[in-house]
């Protein structure tokens, strides 16, 4: 390339013509194959473009001798003539293909002149952008510019790489900003003219729209996941008075509703519902279908009025039926949003994870429940995978305790005649209480298995010697039961196997439950309990007085005791009507036979109140906190002596 006249010497015999006649054929056949057999998306990775600046090198250098060629004969000067002639017409034609197949695909050109330092680009190439073209020379930082900042250093690095010869080729993807202000990916390849060690004049390639494949879901045409993160990295990268809000909506019933239709029936349902969705949100605002059938999308949140509508709007067109199979079906949804500001300085991850978390709130609620984020619902779900942790240990290591409390009977002279058996579970630090897990286990299949492990462990407890010698035989073990366990079918079996394993009478074991345990699910709740009763064992209504508690549950549940919350004596020594409102609903727990436990009493005075109101069946710290067995033989005998509360280190 860039020969001269003296690089050569003249070209004067037949077998020097006829050499570099041939040497031409078999550089232009080649080239005439490449361009017929290759298609318009291959055909820049196939040619060989060396050999096509060769081609038109050796044109200059020939069209140079034949001006310089007087000495040269008329036959001579014909031949060269000719062969001049066909390599012109080879160049041409290439020149001609070239420009059609340009023009024909959808990817944009740059020449790079690198000794000028400017960029010719192609009008597609600012097409593909939604920009005008320009016809002059650009510098380069008219496209650098456009170039995500995150993708700026390596896009740069690519381009040194491939002018050092550290790479053969430039190859690689990378974000740029439209004329709509949206992100864009191109695939940008390119080649530099220079041979190995020489210094590049200029760099010449085209770089492909590629936005689709990558923030596309290809089943639906919508949005994915990947687009998400760019859409909410843009909004981070907003003005500091900038206000978002990310709303997923989880759909929960499509798989039961599709059954086993095939997967294109679903992506077409999920397609209509984008579509409808798209038609409520604002103008080219795009619209995320993620993994699991949830949808999301990124607002503005400046105005909190117009958000609310918006989300009503959304709300609305989830409601409302969808055709499918010639029938309507109704989705059932759950709606979680997640505000945001630039200010915060979120990642992308920590934002999606925060809309998830509302949206799993809102779907435990039940189905059209909506749930903002807030920081006081991640501690509560951090609290609640701590105390999921906690239970796993505890069981594993074989950690789960169990406390007693006295339940003392003032009319048998202060004597115990029952423990409540309250859990804790032991771990390297101390015993853990259960508001730190109870909660998460009550909502899990873990409950079972920790009452279990409680049950067994306080059985084997009040038949031991020591502990029989202490308090006796007779006195009662209280166990609280959760609203899983009364729906669990193999409850009764497993009781009633345990009690003849330690050799405790039924009527020595009482289950606890609350009004709210059982009315969750009655009709399953009074056959469990009824099946227990029917064995020997016996019910005791705990916490009544609290919440809404209702008076009719008294005549209608199958109970023994009731035992009043400490809610109903909470302030008794200064408010007279708690203390007829106490004296009123324990005459008539009497009237129905059940026996009265007053729980909460912490004081002489409240004991003297609680006593004189004719019940005398105390549980509280007046006279003994939940204790450990050990604790319990050590410090308090068959009759404690009630005190002042003063906290123990159990």
């Amino acid at each position: 390339m860039g020969e001269t006249r003296a690089d050569r010497a003249p070209i004067r015999s037949d077998k020097g013509r006829r050499e570099v006649e041939q040497s031409l054929d078999t550089l232009s056949d080649r080239l005439e194959t490449a361009l017929c057999e290759t298609d318009h998306g291959e055909l820049l990775d196939r040619i060989d473009m060396p050999r096509v600046e060769r081609l038109s090198a050796l044109c200059a250098v020939l069209l140079d001798r034949i001006e310089g060629a007087g000495a040269c004969s008329s036959s001579e000067h014909t031949g060269l003539d000719g062969l001049l002639r066909r390599a012109i017409e080879a160049r041409d034609s290439y020149a001609r293909k070239l420009h059609l197949i340009l023009s024909g695909s959808r990817d944009g050109v740059f020449e790079w002149a690198l000794d000028q330092d400017l960029i010719h680009l192609s009008p597609r190439w600012f097409n593909t952008l939604g920009l005008a073209p320009l016809t002059e020379p650009q510098p380069p930082t008219m496209w650098l510019s456009r170039i995500h900042a995150d993708d700026r250093g390596p896009f740069r690095r690519a381009i040194d790489d491939h002018l050092a010869d550290r790479t053969p080729t430039l190859d690689l993807e990378y974000r740029i900003l439209d004329g709509a202000g949206h992100w864009r990916i191109m695939h940008c390849r390119g080649i530099k003219d220079a041979m190995t060690g020489e210094a590049p004049t200029w760099l010449i390639g085209t770089h492909t729209d590629v936005t689709h494949r990558h923030y596309t879901d290809p089943a639906t045409g919508l949005g994915n996941g990947e687009l998400l993160d760019q859409l909410l990295d843009d909004a981070c990268r907003a003005s500091d008075n900038a206000r978002f809000c990310l709303v997923s909506i989880g759909l929960s019933n499509v798989c039961s509703v599709m059954e086993s239709s095939l997967p294109h029936y679903v992506n077409g349902l999920l397609k209509h519902l984008g579509d409808e969705l798209t038609e409520v949100l604002p103008d080219n605002t795009p619209l995320i279908l993620l993994p699991e059938h949830t949808f999301a999308v990124v607002l503005e949140a400046t105005d909190p009025a117009g958000l609310e509508a918006r989300l009503v709007e959304i709300e609305g067109v989830l409601s409302r039926p969808k055709p499918f199979k010639n029938k309507r079906v109704w989705l059932s949804y759950a709606m979680g949003t997640a505000a945001f500001s630039p200010t915060q300085g979120l990642l992308s991850s920590s934002i999606r994870a925060r809309a998830r978390l509302a949206t799993q709130y809102a779907a435990r609620r039940g189905v059209g429940f909506r749930c903002q984020y807030s920081d006081a619902l991640e501690l509560s779900e951090r609290q609640a995978s701590t105390g999921e942790q906690l239970i796993r240990q505890a069981l594993d290591d074989d950690g789960v305790r169990c406390l007693f409390q006295p339940i003392v009977s003032l009319r048998e002279e202060g004597r115990i005649t029952a423990f409540e058996g309250l859990m804790r579970l032991q771990t390297a630090d101390g015993l853990v209480p259960p508001a730190c897990f109870m909660d998460v286990a009550e909502q899990s299949a873990l409950i079972h298995e920790l009452s279990r492990r409680m049950i067994d462990r306080a059985l084997s407890i009040m038949t031991e010697k020591a502990f029989e010698a202490r308090y006796g035989t007779e006195f009662t073990l209280n166990v609280n039961l959760s609203r899983q366990q009364l729906q669990d079918d193999t409850l009764v079996t497993w009781l009633s196997d345990r009690l003849d394993r330690y050799g405790v009478a039924p009527s020595r074991f009482q289950v606890e439950v609350t009004e709210s345990t059982v009315l969750a699910s009655l009709a399953h709740a009074q056959a469990t309990l009824n099946a227990l009763r029917d064995m020997g064992i016996r019910v005791a209504l705990d916490d009544f007085g609290s919440g809404y508690s209702s008076l009719s549950q008294l005549s209608e549940l199958p109970l023994d005791t009731i035992k009043f919350d400490k809610c109903l004596i909470q302030d008794i020594k200064s408010l007279p009507r708690k203390r007829h409102v106490l004296a009123s609903v324990s005459e008539l727990c009497f009237r129905l036979g059940y026996d009265v436990v007053v729980e909460g009493v912490e004081d002489l005075e409240t004991l003297a109140i609680v006593r004189g109101l004719g019940v005398d069946t105390i549980q509280g710290f007046v006279y003994c906190e939940p204790r450990t067995a050990e604790d319990l033989l050590a410090q308090v005998g068959r009759f404690p002596v009630p005190a002042r509360y003063t906290p123990s280190s159990a």
